[in-house]
């Protein structure tokens, strides 16, 4: 495995994978990929976003990490690439047997999961499932496929017996990120039906806050002596304070590219608890959750990007409009990328961030029908 130093072994294979994506394609069409007119356009915007993001540190006389920005931009462009090819699997053509193969790779995955739990007492050995560090990595990069899987299927029994997977295995293992997926589940549509399934799920809630693992985490008491020790809650206020310190030092248009975590010129008194707690500072390259690395490397214009994005979202989730297989794509989209934003990060590069731009790459595309 290459090791570049700044980004973890999962990113490397999945920017390795990319690439030979690309290079098996280019073997097969003798040199040849077709890349849309209107991909072209998005993906020069957002090279422009992140080569702009660079000012802050030149204004500033921050440091910086040119080969890190550089690599990174490099692999972000081979992503944007490999997602266009993976584009006419979502088509209306091509859609519902690619539901198919997704929802037999995410049953798949959850009873070999299980089964490894179940199997597997050591934790390490668990955490190290399918080569991820950690099951809340597995749960991040899954969850677009999860919720692809569940909205497309219109077996009810099938449904409930895949969110009694996901229970299971939250459970067992035990990972919260894991269970926090099931809300998402629900937001397909919002209304009575929906809504009783959820309150159906009460007595897990119960179950959880009278679990001492869970109990941490579900804490909002941050004053309390266990909250204090609790290194997932704190290096989730982290990611906030983080975001914070780039509105009170002026840079506003965030640290830059690749940039966060290089020096401690955002740290709080939480950062250097966490320190002490762990030796080391944790979190401090991802943010903890992708929204807070965001803003600090890209500042006020990921809000704005945000609100556009809500403002789709809210219309779309409120509308009356029959489920159409791409608005079914849509809304697994939009909810793997708020569990992304706001739960959990892992960096750019993983199939998290790798299906949010499949559907960037797929919304307002003139080939594809209008979910509305």
């Amino acid at each position: 495995m290459v090791n570049f130093g700044f980004l973890s072994s999962y990113s490397d294979a999945f920017n390795i994978s990319n690439s030979l994506v690309i290079i098996i394609l280019l073997i097969w069409r003798r040199g040849y990929i077709f890349v849309p007119k209107n991909s072209v356009y998005k993906i020069t915007i957002i090279n422009i976003i992140l080569l702009s993001s660079l000012i802050t540190p030149f204004l500033f006389n921050l440091k910086l990490d040119l080969l890190r920005f550089l690599y990174s931009l490099i692999a972000l462009n081979l992503m944007f690439m490999s997602v266009i090819q993976v584009l006419p699997f979502f088509y209306e053509s091509k859609i519902k047997e690619t539901a198919k193969s997704s929802a037999f790779i995410s049953f798949s995955s959850l009873v070999i999961m299980l089964i490894f739990i179940l199997t597997i007492k050591n934790r390490y050995s668990i955490n190290h499932y399918l080569g991820f560090t950690e099951i809340s990595h597995f749960a991040l990069c899954s969850a677009p496929l999860f919720l692809f899987s569940f909205y497309y299927q219109k077996n009810h029994k099938i449904r409930m017996t895949f969110i009694a997977l996901i229970i299971l295995v939250g459970v067992f293992t035990p990972n919260l990120s894991m269970l926090m997926l099931i809300p998402l589940f629900y937001l397909i549509k919002l209304n009575f039906k929906s809504l009783f399934y959820f309150l159906l799920l009460l007595p897990l809630a119960y179950y959880l806050n009278s679990t001492a693992y869970f109990q941490l985490r579900l804490s909002t008491a941050f004053g309390s002596e266990e909250n204090l020790q609790n290194l997932s809650g704190l290096v989730f206020i982290q990611g906030w304070e983080f975001c914070l310190a780039i509105l009170n030092k002026g840079f506003f248009w965030g640290i830059g590219f690749q940039q966060m975590g290089l020096t401690n010129i955002l740290w709080s008194d939480t950062s250097y608890l966490i320190e002490q707690i762990a030796g080391q500072g944790l979190s401090v390259k991802d943010g903890s959750f992708f929204f807070s690395k965001l803003f600090v490397e890209f500042g006020i214009i990921i809000i704005l990007i945000l609100f556009l994005f809500l403002f789709w979202y809210i219309r779309l989730l409120l509308s009356n409009s029959i489920l159409t297989s791409q608005k079914i794509f849509f809304l697994a989209s939009s909810n793997a990328l708020i569990f992304i934003l706001f739960i959990r990060g892992m960096g750019y590069f993983n199939f998290g961030v790798f299906w949010a731009l499949l559907f960037l790459m797929y919304h307002n595309n003139k080939s594809i029908q209008n979910v509305q």
